[in-house]
């Protein structure tokens, strides 16, 4: 398994311009200790890995994509990538 370098970063960044909403940090106490929580539950589908999915799915061939997506899952994942294929425009 090879570790993303920045360019990495930077090319994810740009597939998901626009498709995920940036979430806020949120500061709080806790038992007298200060957290920053980051609440993906603000995204559009609830679904704390969008950027992930998104940009997996901004990242294939439009000849991929138009063979369709297959999400091996029985939860939040599998319901998330439904939801988003279609912003993707995968094989339905």
């Amino acid at each position: 398994m090879r570790l993303g370098d920045k360019d990495d970063i930077v090319g994810a960044a740009n597939r998901i311009n626009g498709t995920v909403l940036r979430t806020p940090l949120v500061p709080t106490t806790l038992r007298g200790r200060q957290l920053w929580l980051k609440p993906e539950n603000l995204q559009a589908d609830r679904r704390v890995q969008g950027a992930r999915r998104d940009n997996v799915l901004a990242g294939l061939s439009e000849s991929d994509r138009a063979r369709g997506v297959v999400a091996y899952s029985s939860g939040n994942h599998a319901q998330a990538v439904a939801l988003r294929h279609v912003r993707w425009a995968c094989r339905r």
